[in-house]
């Protein structure tokens, strides 16, 4: 039924209506006199209270006439906010409170919908960046703090609730002011009334995620004694220590936590809350002790790209780096590292800045297209690129990746004996003839392909005549040459090429 209609008994008749009053007189049938408020002459003088700012009487009609409290600001919600101040001023604080709690967590504009008849003329309010509630809720925040009465805590938490989407930690930071400043028997009862507007379980999920055990016993106390009352099943096993309020429980829980390091306490409860990526951030800040079990945190939640801003910065990204590849480097599956392609390219574009030179190298080497298209974004010169593809291609030949590096210096460098060369090594001769060829070097023919493809026969006719079963050995010419120029790209530590592999590494570096 709409609000304007109002069902009374058939053969009622109305006596007269009050004057300068809402009241209207009826007789019914059966001769008796009953007096009532029609709903249309209450908005009426709602109206014209909310017009002239006389926010206390209107507050009250609402309550006397059970009207919906919306249309105090949906009414003229400009006015309404710019008078901000005196409906504070002209409101029982009690009341303000009933109010607020009142407002519909919704954009819903009353005047259109519910109160639609009384406002024939209106136009929808056009759409916000913030709900209705939240940009009320904000402003009654603002001036009522400026106020600094102690009378208003209650109303200053439920606007913190009342937002969309509720300011919980700010209800949190507000009792623990209360706390610090005014005692416990404060925060206690801004406690006690914050449990019975918000569902206990979440507020012990925000006070666990801010760290405070205190917060998190107290709330765990009074929502025992309001779980009494409401007699309130909970389900959910991950909150067995709320829900059973048995304080064994709970607070062996949180002793268990109190005993470990920050960093570790701080990621067992990110990671009791699920929120992965605080966790990561706090695992990085742990000993290196715990960079094992940070790798294998990243690969189980897929945190790739987070990882790679957390550990940029720090001792392992090479480490990160190595982990972030895995599911790109054989057949580019960047989303099963749970990357999109847009992130891929934003961190790509970044990297050459972001990594210092040895663990860029390992990238860059792991994507040298991407690589080499954010160098071309970038608009390096060309002395930059050109030094750019040697220490990539370097870094793939080490790999044994030898056509990717041929493929790089082929087509973004001017090096094309050392692309024929890579292909040669790869075994790739058509592609590597067509290099030579191309670029008008047919002499890389003569002096690189055809010695290369005569050690490769050689390798492998000596080894046409041996068990089939065993191991096939290389020529002794081809197969010192590649076994000479992998050692030299090694460096490994000990070795006899290892001085020369640092006097090449600190050039290219410094």
């Amino acid at each position: 039924m709409e609000e304007s209609h109002r069902r009374i008994e058939r053969g009622a008749t109305i006596v007269t209506a009050v004057q300068g009053g809402l009241a209207v007189i009826l007789q019914m049938p059966r001769g008796n006199l009953e007096t009532i408020y029609p709903r249309a002459l209450a908005i009426i003088a709602l109206q014209k209270k909310l017009d002239s700012s006389n926010y206390r009487e209107a507050l009250e009609l609402c309550r006397e006439h059970r009207i919906s409290m919306n249309l105090l600001c949906d009414h003229n919600r400009t006015k309404f906010l710019e008078d901000s101040a005196s409906f504070v001023s002209q409101v029982k604080k009690s009341w303000l409170k009933l109010g607020t709690v009142r407002l519909t967590n919704s954009d819903e504009d009353v005047t259109t919908t519910q109160y639609k008849m009384f406002y024939n003329n209106r136009t929808p309010t056009p759409q916000e960046d913030r709900t209705k509630v939240t940009a009320v809720c904000q402003k009654l925040c603002s001036v009522i703090q400026s106020l600094s009465s102690e009378e208003y805590i209650q109303t200053i938490l439920t606007t913190f609730v009342k937002e969309s989407p509720p300011c919980l930690e700010d209800t949190l930071t507000s009792i623990q002011y209360l706390r610090q400043m005014k005692g416990s028997k404060a925060a206690d009862e801004a406690t006690k009334y914050i449990v019975f507007l918000v569902d206990a379980n979440t507020l012990f999920h925000v006070a666990l995620g801010m760290y405070d055990f205190g917060l998190v016993v107290m709330i765990a106390q009074h929502s025992h004694k309001v779980n009494e009352i409401r007699n309130v099943v909970w389900s959910c096993w991950l909150t067995r220590f709320v829900c059973q309020w048995d304080p064994k429980e709970y607070l062996a829980f949180l002793s268990q936590l109190r005993t470990l390091d920050k960093p570790i306490q701080r990621f067992r409860i990110d990671d009791y809350l699920k929120r992965h990526s605080k966790t990561l951030k706090n695992l990085s800040e742990a000993s290196q002790d715990h960079f094992s079990e940070a790798l294998t945190y990243i690969s189980r939640h897929k945190l790739h790209s987070v990882a790679l801003d957390i550990f940029s910065e720090k001792s392992q990204p090479k480490e990160v780096l190595k982990l972030f590849s895995e599911p790109l480097v054989d057949g580019g599956q960047h989303c099963e590292a749970g990357i999109s392609e847009q992130e891929l390219r934003i961190m790509l574009t970044g990297v050459l800045r972001v990594l210092p030179g040895g663990n860029r190298e390992l990238f860059e080497g792991l994507f040298w297209r991407e690589a080499m298209a954010s160098a071309h974004l970038a608009k390096q010169d060309k002395e930059s690129i050109e030094k750019l593809c040697a220490d990539m291609a370097d870094e793939l030949r080490e790999d044994r990746r030898w056509n990717d590096a041929a493929e790089l210096l082929h087509n973004y460098s001017e090096d094309v004996e050392g692309a024929v060369w890579s292909y040669c090594l790869g075994g790739n001769w058509e592609q590597a003839t067509l290099a030579a060829l191309s670029r008008g070097q047919e002499a890389l023919v003569e002096s690189v392909i055809k010695p290369a493809l005569i050690d490769e026969l050689e390798r492998v006719s000596s080894g046409l005549g041996r068990d089939p079963n065993g191991q096939v050995s290389a020529h002794p010419q081809g197969k010192n040459r590649r076994k000479f120029e992998r050692k030299k790209l090694s460096g490994m530590e000990g070795s006899q090429y290892e001085e020369e592999y640092l006097v090449t590494y600190f050039k290219k570096t410094f």
